[in-house]
């Protein structure tokens, strides 16, 4: 067997190191150390993996959600890093031109949250809101459809769609997926505590 390729290793480590801010004005701190990343946390240097979706950080902290990287020219591979989403949360460099807040519908916040399934093969997803679009677990754009329904545009032509159902006060309690239904499931608040 070939020797797996060390996760930790990644190409133009440099180019994704500085001090990132959201608009509350929390950071997160990026450090690159040869092909290694590492995100400045709690005083320590916690290592970054890359992974199939964006990068992984071994720490309880960040288990929820992958650091997603977006560049100035999104399209390019080559140009400058600008921004990093985890989760629904969006930090901006010095480098990042355009608005630091972009408006979302408010009735999306009804969809917003951690919906599980007992079926193992399934799992769980969190609906967030990122960068202005609704979102499942940061990574995949929902594309309004109607009828609290949405379509996936993970890929372009993708026929995946996902519909919320049994509002009640103000939040949805049911999510379908692939034929799958998904239940709202309440669950303390966690993430990285970046510095205010």
């Amino acid at each position: 067997m070939p020797a797996r390729d060390d996760p930790t290793l990644i190409d133009d480590a440099a180019g994704y190191a500085g001090t990132f801010r959201d608009a509350r004005g929390r950071q997160l701190e990026f450090v690159a150390e040869g092909r290694r990343l590492f995100v400045l946390h709690e005083g320590r240097r916690v290592p970054i993996e890359a992974g199939d979706a964006g990068f992984l950080v071994r720490h309880p902290d960040f288990s929820r959600f992958h650091l997603v990287f977006g560049r100035a020219e999104p399209k390019d591979p080559k140009s400058t890093v600008v921004e990093v989403t985890w989760g629904g949360d969006w930090y901006t460099n010095a480098r990042h031109a355009g608005p630091a807040e972009i408006a979302t519908p408010p009735e999306w916040q009804a969809f917003t949250g951690h919906y599980r399934n007992e079926n193992p093969w399934v799992g769980s997803l969190h609906v967030v809101v990122a960068k202005g679009r609704l979102t499942i677990d940061g990574l995949v754009p929902l594309e309004p459809a109607g009828d609290l329904r949405f379509v996936l545009r993970d890929e372009e032509h993708s026929p995946e769609w996902i519909a919320f159902g049994d509002v009640v006060e103000g939040r949805a309690m049911r999510m379908k997926l692939s034929g799958e239904d998904y239940w709202r499931f309440d669950e303390p608040e966690a993430g990285p505590r970046a510095p205010a």
